[in-house]
């Protein structure tokens, strides 16, 4: 049997691997497929274990050593019944030989990675996964903690491990999420858009203090400038329009952001994108240090200097 696991959701990844070794209590072999040569794969791939009767082969990347990958097509038949072969793939050239021999001969799961448009599926996982360790999150809760963290499983995974560990019988809230765990980057920078409009420019300058221990400068004034913009699409955007679907926008993103459509206008919503387009030249240009250019931008945005 051949199974291939691909995708960028190495968290999925890992847990369909996990439950397939669960299967084997012996006879798992782990390799680097860009360590291997030809010489290798009669092995791997025919040959029998003394210490198990079926053994379980996973090769992560097997890609990596293109020769090996090239002639795959011509060893998928000879893989003993006894083997079950396991490939491991981020990302699988779909135009190739061996792509098309692995369609049929092989049994292919696609994890793609999770974004913001799969909100509602990310939500109804984290109550499952929460529930799976003991803890119970009701649906708006869960909704909460996605909004603080990101959909990424990794960083879930681990807020939810934070949240078990609490004393037993405690309800969880949001409240008590956001004393507890730690903002994703995305959440970081509403966050302080959030203290920005609000013309909080001292709290603009210790949370910006504060981030600059832990985040990217480059990154967090990418999701800045990527919120301003959707923020102006909902202003500018004329009666009837779509903003979500329009500009590709999640619709939880364009809620959130909603709340300062009216301080704004359209010509602060130009104005401002224009003040965040002249920010990202600068950092790009290396003008000044980039965490000086991402609090000069906030504290502008927080003194409507724009």
């Amino acid at each position: 049997m051949i199974t291939v696991l691909t995708g960028e959701n190495n968290f999925e990844v890992r847990q369909a691997l996990a439950e397939l070794s669960d299967s084997y209590t012996a006879g798992v072999e782990r390799v680097d497929g860009a360590s291997l040569t030809l010489a290798h794969i009669p092995d791997l791939l025919m040959g029998v274990s003394l210490f198990a009767e079926n053994r379980l082969v996973i090769i992560d990347q097997l890609s990596a050593s293109s020769a090996v990958w090239a002639k795959l097509p011509e060893w998928l038949s000879r893989v003993s019944d006894t083997i079950h072969l396991v490939l491991i793939e981020p990302s699988l050239d779909k135009r190739t030989s061996t792509y098309k021999a692995l369609k049929v001969g092989a049994d292919i799961k696609e994890f793609p990675a999770w974004t913001e448009k799969d909100g509602a599926r990310v939500q109804a996982w984290a109550v499952h996964y929460a529930a799976d360790q003991g803890l119970t999150l009701s649906r708006p809760v869960a909704a909460h903690l996605v909004s603080k963290v990101g959909v990424d499983q990794w960083r879930l995974s681990q807020a939810i491990a934070v949240l078990a560990l609490l004393e037993e019988g405690t309800e969880i809230t949001p409240v008590l999420i956001d004393a507890t765990i730690v903002p994703s980057t995305e959440e970081s920078a509403f966050q302080l858009l959030e203290a920005a409009f609000g013309g909080r420019a001292e709290e603009v300058a210790r949370m910006v203090q504060s981030l600059a221990l832990s985040e990217d400068p480059h990154r967090l004034m990418a999701l800045i400038v990527s919120q301003v913009f959707s923020l102006a699409a909902t202003v500018l955007a004329p009666e009837g329009a779509d903003p979500a679907k329009d500009f590709g926008v999640h619709p939880f993103v364009i809620s959130k952001l909603r709340r300062f459509k009216s301080s704004l206008g359209t010509p602060g919503a130009l104005a401002m994108v224009e003040l965040c387009a002249q920010a990202d030249v600068d950092l790009k240009s290396s003008k000044a240090e980039p965490w000086v250019l991402v609090e000069r931008l906030l504290v502008r945005i927080a003194h409507k200097d724009f």
